[in-house]
Formats: structure tokens, sequence, C-alpha cells
């Protein structure tokens, strides 16, 4: 892992910080899922004007963190419609098992959460963006706009 990677990421791209749950085994392969779906979205998050000031981990079997829905896969605070987000929290494992969900899943809950920062519900409007946000996101991937932490692109 690159030295950037270990750091406070603001003022680079717009995920400025990303967090795992370090009391659950493979910690270190979650805060490398988490640095994935933040390449994705830093080039999508560009293109709007957005920011995510942090990109957690919700654990992926505390009742806690999202009531007794263990199917929420995430949420948003937004810091208010069209600024970005204060927080968004993915939850990128499988409840009990902790099986890592793959890239394309994380990405489609992160997408959703993307939404949440202009749509606090979950009107027609919020999924007209979530479809406009997929759609740009396809573009940008297609064009090879999505670089690693070193600027390569990522396939």
């Amino acid at each position: 892992m690159s030295k950037k990677t270990k750091k406070d990421l603001s003022g680079e791209k717009n995920v400025w910080k990303v967090e795992e749950v370090k009391k659950l085994a493979d910690s270190d392969k979650a805060r490398a899922v988490l640095l994935e779906v933040k390449t994705h979205a830093d080039p999508l998050l560009k293109a709007r004007g957005w920011h995510v000031k942090r990109l957690i981990e919700m654990c992926c079997c505390v009742k806690k963190d999202m009531g007794t829905n263990l199917g929420v896969g995430g949420w948003c605070r937004s810091d208010g419609p069209g600024a970005g987000a204060h927080t968004i929290a993915l939850r990128i494992r499988r409840p009990k098992s902790h099986e890592f969900y793959p890239l394309e899943h994380n990405l489609a809950v992160m997408l959703h959460e993307l939404s949440h920062i202009i749509h606090g519900n979950h009107s027609a409007n919020f999924y007209a963006l979530m479809d406009e946000l997929k759609a740009h996101y396809e573009l940008i991937k297609s064009k090879k706009q999505i670089v690693d932490v070193d600027g390569f692109p990522v396939e």
C-alpha cells in the first residue's frame, strides 16, 4: 500500500478519508475495498463538484448501526443539497459470514448513497438522479478516466 493511501486524503480527490472497522478480521482488506470504491467515485464526485468527507465501513452485523434491518447497504449524512456528504457508510461485507461483497455491489450502493447528497428521500427525482449517476459513471469508466493513486487507469 502506498503512503498516499495511509494518510488523510483531504485535499486529494473528492473522498477525503476512509475508515474501516479495525476490530473485524481482514480490516486491511476492508480498507483496500473502501479505497477501491473511492478510486471509482472520485471522478464522478469531481465532475459534480461534490465531496465526501468520510467514507466508512458499516459493521455488517451490528444492529445498532441500522436498527434491526441488516439488509441496509449504507447510509449518507449530507452536508446539504449539492454540497456533498459529511459521511457515507457502506456495508461492504455480508452479515454474519463477513465475506466481502464484490466491487459492483459496493459501487451500486455508493451511487445510491451519492444520490442522497441531493435528495434525502427515495422519490422519483432520487431514482432519476441515481440513473443519471450510473450513466455518468459508465461514461467515465468507458473513457478510462478512473485512475489509481499512482495515476494509472483502472480497468
